[in-house]
């Protein structure tokens, strides 16, 4: 009987040690999924803070690019949101500014408008090292946390069809149309040989070259009127440090 006891206070004492084995894994358990999400939440706030640090930047740029532009009398807009500087190919407002215009169906801009792309390429030649990792201690200011990546010279176009039965047309739809808008404009930019070989040393932090081209054709209207439509964008994008 003595014997049958101790087996029963045996088998209840390793049911108790059982339970305390299951409770202690399962508090380890908690213990580090809470530091797993600790972790989480320390690189989620530091990614968003990057991506605030670039958002910054970037507005910087603008803002002084914008700036430099108008001085001479360049009509600009920033479009902070999508990180755009815009030239607008219709004329608004004071007739005295000058911009990149194209008239209807062509893929050149006007003659006014060719003169002005020399100053918006020194004005970018000047700028745009100080914020990117070209950045020397030479630049006014002091060196940014996130560096501009990519600079795109994005052509759009009007919704009016393309007339094919011309002999002078060199594109057959409106996204060839705007993509050869952006090739001239970025040609135009290389023209004076000092300044478009200072354009064309830009990197970004891969050794990449910065400057680049693309067309949107029609699908990307900012109006309903079809002269606004006609344009050259400047789009930035900014450099993110890869966490692997």
């Amino acid at each position: 009987m003595i014997r049958t006891r101790n087996q029963a206070i045996a088998r209840q004492g390793a049911g108790t040690n059982y339970l305390a084995t299951v409770s202690d894994l399962m508090a380890g358990i908690v213990f580090l999924f809470i530091i797993t999400l600790i972790i989480f939440a320390k690189q989620m706030s530091e990614r968003n803070q990057e991506i605030r640090q670039a958002s910054e930047t970037r507005q910087q740029f603008l803002e002084q690019l914008k700036y430099r532009l108008v001085k001479h009398n360049i009509d600009v807009q920033v479009i902070l949101g999508e990180g755009v500087l815009r030239f607008p190919s219709d004329v608004r407002g004071d007739l005295l500014t000058t911009g990149i215009r194209f008239r209807i169906g062509d893929e050149k801009p006007t003659k006014e408008s060719i003169k002005v792309i020399p100053i918006i390429a020194r004005e970018l030649s000047e700028l745009t090292p100080c914020f990117t990792a070209n950045w020397t201690p030479n630049c006014p200011d002091k060196k940014p946390n996130s560096f501009v990546g990519t600079i795109l010279i994005e052509g759009h176009t009007d919704n009016l069809p393309v007339k094919l039965n011309s002999q002078h047309i060199r594109y057959r739809n409106n996204m060839e149309l705007s993509s050869l808008r952006a090739n001239s404009i970025f040609l135009n930019l290389r023209q004076d040989k000092e300044t478009g070989e200072q354009l064309m040393k830009l990197t970004n932090s891969n050794g990449e070259r910065i400057l680049g081209v693309s067309g949107y054709g029609e699908f990307r209207p900012i109006s309903e009127k079809d002269s606004e439509n006609r344009r050259i964008d400047l789009r930035v994008l900014m450099e993110i440090p890869n966490r692997g």
